[in-house]
């Protein structure tokens, strides 16, 4: 039987001093989230928090059993590990896209066109804004009372008449 050397007994002796060296510092880092529920260490984070937390753990998850399965001498150039861990990758990609891109509203309304629905709809129609004009002005107390009058307009219950009117069709009169 071959034994080692000592040079080799002492650089493996190194190697597995620093492997548990490592191990006591993924334990120590990991031990608050150890110690109490992952729901309530997560209360006070946002959702863009909560998102990094949940794909670097996973992340760190993957990981670790990537090096267990490296460790037991178990390739892992086919194992699913691999994808998984190139999947996580991506999630957290985006979620770092998330913190760097503005917040920009998916739609716009087009005003003009909005209008144009609705004095087609209405058979009113609808005045462009006028710039804003500051509170109490000539301006402002003119377009509130356009916008008064139009309200009047549009409202069923200001009609001039409130006894029904004949149609102006003959095709289905009584006649």
């Amino acid at each position: 039987m071959d034994f080692p050397d000592d040079e080799d007994a002492e650089e493996l002796r190194s190697t597995l001093d620093d492997f548990d060296s490592a191990i006591a510092k993924i334990e120590s880092t990991l031990s608050p989230f150890l110690e109490i529920p992952l729901v309530e260490s997560t209360k006070g984070l946002t959702p863009q928090e909560h998102a990094k937390l949940y794909v670097a753990l996973v992340y760190a998850i993957d990981s670790l059993f990537f090096l267990y399965l490296k460790s037991q001498g178990i390739s892992t150039s086919n194992h699913a590990v691999k994808e998984e861990l190139e999947r996580v990758r991506l999630y957290m990609q985006k979620v770092k896209e998330l913190g760097t891109k503005p917040a920009e509203p998916n739609m716009k309304l087009n005003v003009a066109a909005a209008n144009r629905f609705i004095s087609a709809g209405t058979g009113v129609a609808i005045p462009k804004p006028a710039p804003a004009a500051a509170p109490g002005s000539a301006p402002a107390k003119l377009a509130g009372t356009v916008r008064k009058e139009r309200d009047a307009q549009l409202t069923p219950q200001n009609s001039k008449s409130s006894k029904k009117t004949k149609p102006s069709h003959t095709r289905f009169s009584d006649d």
